[in-house]
């Protein structure tokens, strides 16, 4: 590419800039339109991870139960809901329960949610 000193004319000098300004609004286009895309996509995934989560519908009845020996949030899960997704059904007796972390201890009460899902 020629520098401007190497160019005929000063017509030609224009040129070669208004090129220069058109390729760079083009790519700032191309660029806006990719980040765009990006951001659809991670939205997309978000709403899709949140919907997962709390799949479970609002139950009616609670049943109180008091965690004994050897129990954790896993079994309890698969204990009360068989056949369904057990990481679902931790994080939904978590939520009820208010528990941050998985800890629970003998003598704790719990409330399970009796929902139509549950066999």
């Amino acid at each position: 590419m020629k520098n401007w000193k190497e160019h005929s004319t000063s017509e030609e000098l224009i040129n070669n800039i208004k090129k220069r300004h058109a390729y760079k609004r083009v790519l700032r286009k191309n660029l806006t339109i990719l980040i765009s895309f990006i951001i659809i996509v991670i939205t997309c995934f978000t709403i899709a991870a949140c919907s997962n989560i709390s799949s479970y519908s609002a139950p009616n009845k609670y049943t109180e139960i008091q965690v004994n020996e050897g129990d954790t949030l896993w079994t309890l899960a698969k204990k009360y809901y068989p056949g369904k997704d057990t990481r679902k059904a931790v994080i939904m007796l978590k939520q009820i329960n208010k528990i941050d972390n998985a800890d629970i201890y003998v003598g704790d009460i719990l409330m399970v949610p009796e929902t139509s899902e549950k066999t």
